[in-house]
């Protein structure tokens, strides 16, 4: 009979450590994702502030006009968009430059728009044309007006 509780406990303990192994792995996971999406920015010359009240400053760093970042919750970006985006870019009339900054572990990019090739109203255009082609995907963030975060 002790042998068969010590077979028990031994077994309920693994199954505990492996749940809470698994529940950390994925708690830290979407936790590390970047969750600029919710986030609301005013920006003035020196900073930015979002509606979390969370102060970028910018005085180190240029603000860049539009930027878009490729995320992933566990298993890459979404390629096709990504590709759908670079085809769109290099489609561009006055293709914009930008600066890509890769930063994470399953292909976790960004790409940072100053626009400075372009007019207030084209900016506003490219911006809005932009936003259209990447639509609502949790995989994708589009920012505006805040300091290359790499």
């Amino acid at each position: 009979m002790k042998n068969t509780a010590t077979f028990i406990n031994s077994n309920l303990l693994r199954l505990l450590c492996s749940f809470l192994f698994i529940s950390f792995f994925c708690s830290t996971t979407v936790f590390a994702s970047r969750p600029f999406d919710k986030l609301r920015t005013r920006c003035d010359e020196r900073s930015c502030t979002s509606s979390k009240n969370i102060v970028v400053d910018s005085t180190a760093k240029p603000i860049a006009r539009f930027i878009v970042s490729f995320n992933s919750i566990c298993c890459g970006i979404d390629h096709k968009k990504n590709e759908e985006f670079l085809n769109f870019i290099g489609k561009y009339k006055n293709s914009p430059t930008y600066t890509t900054y890769n930063w994470g572990e399953e292909g976790e990019m960004d790409y940072c728009f100053f626009l400075k090739e372009m007019t207030e109203k084209e900016q506003d255009v490219f911006i809005k044309k932009a936003r259209k082609l990447l639509g609502n995907n949790r995989l994708v963030g589009t920012y505006e007006n805040i300091s290359c975060p790499r």
